[in-house]
């Protein structure tokens, strides 16, 4: 069983954790950027085209209007490896999230809130593909724990969702501490992600007929991948990544 550490931060929308003597991480508070405007209803439509039901999404549960914004809250670490490909692995637990840091930089690779659906970060986005692309499976390159899948699931249940993680290690926690292991089987609309481990660059990270959309998210020490070929660097937009610094 992972150790729990105790770990002190300021609010889940301002803070930087940074390495003291002892082991402990302690929290540095940093100014609170401007919020974005709360979201209106969304729908999600059946994959027909329009022909089939719109409805809302389901209602968030009562905490995500209820959950104090700017309180201070304890973080706890459940869990730091290393890996071939990654030097630092941390999973990290909060009241409002759960986190994937990984690298000297900590940057954060993936998030499992628990007080909202969103992230209040790119992973968002992601959410407007399936309604602009044809029906078919749609490939998350970069995995990390799943946040990308998650969402999209969460709004387009009847996605087939194919991803690539290189680091098994990050597989193996992101189903013990990050639900993955859900998003791994299928939901009532048919839907599910189906995990593949390796190089999300290879050849072999493809599957029979193509995809109808491509989701990009591969990072390395906090800069866009210097593994991803620059013709398709020129074509995805280069999101900025949460940081721990």
């Amino acid at each position: 069983m992972a150790t729990v550490t105790p770990l002190s931060a300021s609010p889940h929308s301002g803070h930087l954790l940074r390495h003291r003597r002892g082991g402990r991480l302690h929290a540095k508070h940093q100014p609170q950027k401007q919020r974005r405007p709360p979201r209106t209803a969304r729908l999600h439509c059946a994959p027909d085209g329009g022909a089939g039901e719109v409805s809302a999404p389901p209602a968030p549960p009562a905490a995500e209007e209820q959950a104090p914004q700017e309180q201070p809250h304890d973080f706890n670490l459940l869990a730091a490896n290393r890996s071939e490909f990654n030097e630092i692995i941390l999973v990290i637990d909060s009241p409002a999230a759960r986190y994937l840091v990984l690298d000297h930089n900590k940057n954060i690779h993936s998030v499992l809130p628990k007080t909202t659906v969103w992230t209040n970060s790119y992973w968002d986005e992601f959410v407007s593909l399936p309604p602009v692309v044809p029906l078919g499976p749609v490939a998350l390159l970069g995995l990390g724990a799943g946040t990308a899948a998650h969402l999209m699931l969460k709004f387009w249940p009847w996605l087939q969702l194919v991803g690539w993680e290189i680091d098994p290690m990050i597989v193996d926690l992101s189903r013990q501490f990050f639900g993955m292991s859900e998003l791994e089987k299928a939901t009532e609309s048919g839907g599910s992600l189906s995990v593949h481990i390796g190089d999300a660059l290879s050849l072999s990270a493809t599957v029979e007929g193509g995809f109808a959309g491509i989701v990009v998210d591969l990072f390395c020490d906090g800069k866009w991948s210097a593994s991803v070929p620059s013709e398709l660097s020129t074509k995805v937009k280069q999101w900025v990544p949460c940081e721990l610094a």
